[in-house]
């Protein structure tokens, strides 16, 4: 979190009104949205931890981090080798799942032959 708002202040400060007005203004608005959420996380889970509420708040708030990887979609816009590689990884899950689904049926084949 700290990170991130050290780069958002750096940007306003850099940008100033290009940061409001210029062509990635809508990038820069979600951006300044998930730090004041994740700034907002760390206070209400630094100061009211211990109420029901509370939790509920910081709950939904670290579920608002999952948007921060929103981020890498600007970053894939700029680098096709690396959202071919990203891809590439994503669709060799499918045949990874299906390894260790069948080395999983080995293993408990080789243990019934063991055992018996």
């Amino acid at each position: 979190a700290v990170f991130f708002v050290i780069e958002l202040s750096l940007r306003m400060g850099l940008e100033r009104l290009l940061f409001i007005f210029g062509a990635e203004w809508k990038w820069n608005l979600f951006d300044s949205i998930l730090v004041l959420m994740s700034l907002s996380d760390l206070i209400s889970h630094g100061t009211d931890s211990g109420s029901l509420g509370g939790a509920a708040v910081g709950r939904i708030l670290r579920l608002s981090r999952f948007f921060a990887l929103m981020r890498l979609s600007r970053v894939m816009r700029q680098l096709p080798s690396l959202r071919i590689i990203l891809m590439s990884i994503l669709d060799s899950m499918i045949s990874l799942v299906w390894c260790f689904l069948f080395i999983a049926f080995i293993m408990y084949v080789f243990a019934v032959f063991i055992v018996y």
